[in-house]
């Protein structure tokens, strides 16, 4: 169960338009990019979050029965997300959080509604176009050779 700040909690009942979606990319190699769908940049927990139209995102579903509940992402590439950059691999596996937040009130927190990290990320004509793969689906990964008691080989 997601505990939240009574004011973020009452907030989000109602119609609000002070509510804005935060995207937290966190890659390998500890850089940290902050992105909203606000109008205007924020700090939160030390990341600064600036504005942007340059994602748009499927609808994210959660499931209760450990299937994988991918979302995929598409965004223009920039001088933060370059052609270069994604093919050298720097954000593989980068971890993603996207949080809901009321910019002008921090202290009431966020609401988490998805985590996870970067899938495969396919190049498209100045976009690209990328899973963002659930715990579950790491799950499902080999991580490597099985031995057991029985069967050394």
């Amino acid at each position: 169960m997601k505990r939240l700040h009574p004011e973020l909690f009452n907030e989000l009942k109602r119609t609000s338009a002070m509510i804005v979606t935060a995207f937290k990319l966190v890659r390998a190699d500890g850089t940290v990019y902050g992105f909203t769908s606000g109008d205007l940049p924020f700090t939160y927990d030390g990341v600064e979050y600036s504005p942007t139209n340059a994602f748009s995102g499927t609808a994210a579903a959660a499931k209760t029965n450990f299937s994988v509940d991918n979302m995929n992402a598409v965004a223009l590439l920039t001088d933060k997300f370059t052609a270069a950059d994604l093919k050298g691999g720097l954000f593989d596996n980068a971890r993603v959080y996207v949080f809901w937040i009321r910019p002008d009130k921090p202290e009431w927190g966020i609401c988490p509604i998805r985590g996870g990290r970067i899938g495969e990320i396919t190049l498209k004509q100045g976009t690209f176009e990328t899973e963002l793969r659930s715990v579950a689906q790491r799950i499902q990964q080999r991580a490597g050779p099985v031995y057991t008691i029985e069967c050394p080989a």
